[in-house]
């Protein structure tokens, strides 16, 4: 019975196995070895209680000091299992001492166990305790270079990987795949020279028959990632070079490593982060005369790049190119368009691009709808700018994007306030109109926020009237109290107070300026 709640996925497992074994206890029968691994394997997989606690069974197993109930190597890998899937932020290296205490009892160590806790160590981007689980021994210098430990790791003695396979634990031997993790850990740390190492001892195990196969087209790709994550000035250089021995390997036929799209999409963009634009159009050009090639990957490529070096016209300047070869049927490739010119402070050309999104999906040359967020990033970029138009192209783009997707209330108060700014006589009429436009057709229930937004605005405007703030405060009289409550309704108050202080033109109304009072001290006594 505990074996079968210990294979289950059911939420209440470990809670159930908990009975089992106090049950035993009560008929008097002893839990075993193998009862207490069933109960630790049911902790480890829940998902209720953080599977850290695995830890506590063990070391109660070990206080009892008795043969039958001894922790063997299945128990240890069980405990593992619930370290690895904890959250704790110490599961890790309690994980390491999980690994030396099986040393320790001279129990029997398989590969999965280190390559388990490598991949959770190179998920995590702990790199430099990967590469030591493989081959540093504590007191025993590393034999890469620029390699820290932190202090905690450092004193520990754990019998590594290589060390214990070199001394004969056949069960220990490398695998390809903790070779691998190495090699893509190196690779994301943006560690070209370790990555090479690692590819090179790699050749080396393959050669003598340790590992099962020879490093193919992936893993030299992850050396040509380290060399674009790394910020040595000669990166580009070097990953050209490594595309370059690639292809001279592959056709010598001692290894399958011909570059394939990545490759070339990898080194275009390190050419591209070192500015290096022709050698990275030279590329691009000898990509365009091979068949079979996915070119719209490299365009995708290079326009990702562009974008995150903040260079908005060579992505246009590309997606533009793009699109004179074939039709750009990714709408995320089109929202990057939009957004690089919103980073930049272009407004206008941002919802240009918007609008050939727009036009290139009635077409059918879009796969998906364009959705608010492209809408909301011109907005922002519109209201950002500062512009003296800039709430009314704001409010315009709001408009347009009801008719392709639903809006948000934020989306909506974004342009009430952006005509909060506006220097036009009619702002505040235009934002009275905006918050009707809300309530009748966009379906959005404006927020107390939003009638502050429009009150601000009829102050600020000169074509305003006391009447038409006289008729958002009776509207505002009918809501419940749990209207004006919450952080914005504090920080609406403040904002309208302000304005008042500064002698707004409009509370020259003597009758309006005392209903208003009455209202405030109604609702902010609340």
């Amino acid at each position: 019975v505990l074996s079968s709640w210990a294979r289950s996925d059911q939420r209440m497992a470990a809670k159930m196995a908990n009975s089992i074994i106090a049950e035993c206890r009560k008929l008097g029968v002893s839990p075993d070895v193998e009862s207490f691994t069933h109960l630790i394997m049911a902790w480890a997989k829940n998902t209720w209680v953080d599977p850290a606690v695995v830890v506590n069974v063990l070391r109660h197993m070990q206080k009892q000091q008795e043969e039958s109930v001894a922790p063997n190597e299945f128990t240890y890998r069980a405990v593992l299992l619930g370290l690895l899937r904890s959250k704790r932020a110490d599961a890790l290296e309690q994980a390491e001492s999980i690994l030396q205490e099986m040393s320790d009892a001279g129990l029997k160590q398989e590969a999965h166990d280190y390559t388990a806790l490598m991949l959770k160590l190179a998920e995590e981007s702990k790199v430099e305790r990967v590469e030591a689980l493989w081959t540093v021994s504590a007191g025993i210098d590393s034999p890469w270079p620029k390699v820290a430990f932190d202090a905690v790791f450092s004193q520990l003695s754990l019998q590594k990987m290589k060390r214990s396979w070199e001394e004969g634990n056949v069960s220990l031997r490398p695998d390809f795949q903790s070779q691998t993790i190495r090699l893509r850990a190196w690779s994301d740390a943006g560690n070209p020279t370790m990555a090479t190492a690692v590819l090179r001892e790699m050749i080396s195990l393959s050669a003598s028959g340790v590992l099962n196969r020879k490093p193919g087209t992936n893993e030299f790709n992850l050396v040509l990632s380290a060399w674009l994550r790394s910020d040595q000035p000669d990166a580009a250089e070097k990953a050209e070079s490594g595309l370059k021995q690639m292809m001279q390997l592959s056709a010598t036929g001692q290894f399958d490593c011909a570059p394939n799209q990545s490759s070339h999409n990898i080194v275009i963009k390190a050419c591209i982060k070192a500015n290096d634009d022709c050698t990275a159009r030279s590329i691009l050009k000898q990509l365009k005369k091979q068949k079979d090639r996915d070119l719209g990957s490299t365009y995708k490529a290079m326009i990702d790049e562009y974008f995150a070096l903040g260079r908005p016209a060579r992505v246009e300047e590309t997606f533009l190119e793009w699109g004179s070869v074939e039709d750009i049927l990714n709408l995320g490739v089109h929202r990057t368009r939009i957004l690089s010119w919103c980073r930049a402070g272009e407004p206008q050309k941002a919802e240009n691009a918007l609008q050939g999104t727009l036009n290139a999906y009635k077409e059918g040359f879009v796969q998906r709808k364009p959705n608010a967020a492209m809408f909301k990033d011109v907005i922002r970029a519109w209201d950002l700018s500062k512009r003296i138009d800039a709430a009314e192209n704001a409010e315009r783009v709001l408009r347009q994007c009801s008719e392709y997707d639903e809006v948000d209330l934020r989306l909506c108060n974004a342009v009430l306030w952006a005509w909060t700014t506006s220097p036009s006589p009619s702002a505040g009429l235009r934002a009275r109109d905006l918050l009707n436009w809300m309530k009748e057709v966009s379906l959005q229930r404006p927020s107390f926020s939003s009638y502050c937004a429009v009150i601000i605005a009829l102050l600020r405007s000169k074509g305003s009237r006391a009447e038409q703030i006289n008729d958002l405060l009776f509207e505002l009289s009918a809501r419940p109290r749990s209207f004006f409550r919450g952080p914005s309704s504090v920080v609406g108050w403040e904002r309208i107070e302000a304005e008042i202080r500064k002698g707004g033109r409009i509370f020259v109304n003597e009758e309006l300026t005392r209903q208003f009072e009455k209202f405030r001290s109604f609702k902010k006594s609340d």
